[in-house]
C-alpha cells in the first residue's frame, strides 16, 4: 500500500522497503517509526516488547495515510476519472 501511495503522490518509488516506508511517511506526516516498527517484525520475524501498543501505532499511521491520500486525491475524483476512461 505504501509504494502505492508514493506512486499516487506522483513519484517513482524507493526500490528498499524502508525507504518506501520513509517516503510515504514523509509525503503523509504519518509516523515513520510505526511503521518501520512492524517492517522489521515482518522482516525479522520476531518482536520484543509490547505489541499493542505498537500495533496501536501502526493503525493510526495507516489511518493517517488513508486520510492524506483522500485529502490529495478525493474519491469523487476517482469516480471521475473512472468514467473518462469508460
Amino acid at each position: 500500500m505504501l509504494r502505492h501511495t508514493v506512486i499516487a503522490f506522483g513519484e517513482e518509488p524507493p526500490v528498499a522497503a524502508h525507504d518506501i516506508v520513509a517516503r510515504a511517511a514523509a509525503l503523509t506526516g504519518s509516523d515513520m517509526a510505526a511503521f518501520d516498527a512492524l517492517l522489521k517484525l515482518r522482516e525479522k520475524g520476531e518482536f520484543h516488547g509490547e505489541i499493542v501498543p505498537v500495533y496501536g501505532a501502526y493503525l493510526k499511521a495507516l489511518e493517517k495515510t488513508l486520510d492524506a491520500l483522500e485529502h490529495h486525491f478525493p474519491k469523487r475524483e476517482w469516480r471521475r476519472v473512472k468514467n473518462a476512461h469508460s
